[in-house]
């Protein structure tokens, strides 16, 4: 013979699996403990559960007697982000670094990363002064014989990375006075010269 026995609690919206009289366990649980069934439903948002005390139910009463609030998930605040973050949380894990650099930069939370990292923001700020008078013009023969030789070092025709003065000057930017090189090849050209080697910025 089949059960005629309900397979849903009885209390009206609730979904769970009847466990003993008619009642899911936790239903069953409150009636057993309180008397009664509670009716209303928890004041946190989203949640559908019965409130058990303190308009919470129990998973939620019981975060908010361990942190004082009850476990709610909010929208990270940046704007096109839509992550969900704790009650607790400002941002979300990719934006909290990010909203404290601009916090401590006494920039908006939207400031592009160029705004983050130019001019005075940049850490290497030295006051937009260079150790090379002219830097400019080294910039553009840099440039020149990084085409001339296709990024490769002259010597070891490895992949270059900075130029070298051949005079060892640091305002002597002519084209004859530079050459090409790796960090290897330039720090070997140093010591050949009994110098201290020292990368020239790029």
């Amino acid at each position: 013979m089949k059960n005629n026995y309900p397979t849903l609690c009885s209390v009206h919206d609730c979904n769970e699996k009847c466990r003993a009289k008619g009642l899911c366990y936790y239903h069953y649980q409150t009636l057993k403990n309180r008397g009664e069934i509670g009716t209303k439903k928890c004041s946190v948002e989203q949640c559908h559960r019965f409130a058990y005390a303190k308009g919470f139910c129990r998973l939620h009463l019981l975060k908010f007697n361990r942190s004082g609030t009850a476990y709610t998930k909010k929208q990270c605040p940046f704007p096109g982000c839509n992550k969900q973050i704790r009650h607790y949380s400002t941002y979300c894990s990719t934006h909290k670094i990010r909203a404290e650099r601009c916090r401590k930069k006494n920039l908006p939370i939207t400031a592009s990363r160029y705004d983050l990292f130019s001019n005075k923001n940049n850490p290497r700020w030295n006051n937009g002064t260079s150790d090379y008078p002219n830097h400019y013009q080294m910039k553009l023969m840099r440039k020149r014989k990084v085409i001339e030789t296709n990024g490769l070092c002259e010597q070891c025709k490895l992949p270059g990375r900075v130029i070298h003065h051949k005079d060892l000057t640091k305002s002597n930017h002519d084209y004859l006075n530079f050459i090409f090189l790796c960090r290897k090849c330039h720090i070997k050209e140093h010591k050949k010269m009994g110098t201290k080697y020292g990368r020239p910025p790029l």
